[in-house]
């Protein structure tokens, strides 16, 4: 299974980063977590057909995770007529959020084929599972009660990553430490609470790799110092993810 983090940037997105996306790759199948801005320019950047992103997941109703939703469904209908068999399936915390999106295309004079574009709600547990990959939502308190947000735990065999998504400010009180069961590569944001208190918080977790994206350039300095000097003695790999950086994850 490869994660790419396609998107890295939390909030507005910069000149170097763009808005929160995640391509997870697994036995030639794409998947993607979030969907914030320009992800359709992303995706067709790494030379992938619209059509084979068949399976989206939003973990919350934020636009930098949401907002470039639609120019995604705009060109998978434009393009599956190429792929008569694709199918774009977008699993949502909040289903108010279908009939906006289904309004854009209508702006848009896009008409969509019967069975080409679907929305599911995303449930606590084992929500999703198409025998290659198994995703399960854990709740979080990102939106404190505006709305649902969750972390998606990702399993492919024995590989297994978790998202956290976004979480509660100021303290994770929240981070799905009960998706850590058993090892797992997290891919962790770092922007909502103090950077001493999320390093604390995941220490003591059993965790293969730390992997930190969602995050501003001001909160760790201009030459990663103080990340450095603050994971430097964790008992698992520690790293930042850049845009369009690719992980491998093994079991």
């Amino acid at each position: 299974m490869k994660l790419i983090t396609l998107g890295t940037a939390a909030g507005n997105s910069s000149r170097t980063r763009a808005n929160a996306s995640n391509l997870i790759i697994s036995e030639g199948k794409y998947y993607l977590i979030d969907a914030g801005e320009p992800v359709k320019a992303l995706i067709f950047s790494r030379g992938i057909p619209y059509t084979d992103i068949g399976k989206v997941f939003i973990s919350h109703c934020h636009e930098d995770h949401l907002g470039g939703m639609v120019g995604l469904m705009n060109c998978f209908i434009r393009e599956h007529r190429k792929a008569p068999d694709s199918a774009m399936t977008v699993y949502l915390p909040e289903m108010t959020a279908e009939k906006p999106l289904l309004d854009f295309m209508t702006v848009f004079h896009r008409k969509i084929p019967e069975g080409k574009l679907v929305f599911e709600p995303v449930t606590v547990g084992k929500f999703y599972d198409d025998g290659n990959v198994a995703v399960s939502a854990y709740p979080t308190d990102h939106l404190e009660g505006a709305g649902p947000s969750y972390a998606f735990l990702i399993e492919h065999g024995e590989e297994r990553l978790l998202i956290t998504g976004d979480l509660r400010w100021g303290d994770f009180g929240d981070f799905p430490a009960a998706a850590l069961d058993r090892p797992a590569v997290c891919l962790c944001e770092a922007v909502h609470c103090p950077f001493e208190v999320i390093v604390e918080r995941v220490r003591g977790l059993p965790i293969r790799k730390l992997i930190f994206t969602h995050y501003k350039e001001s909160l760790l300095g201009e030459d990663h110092d103080f990340f450095l000097e603050k994971t430097k003695d964790f008992p698992f790999p520690v790293q930042l993810a850049e845009d369009d950086e690719e992980f491998t994850l093994e079991s």
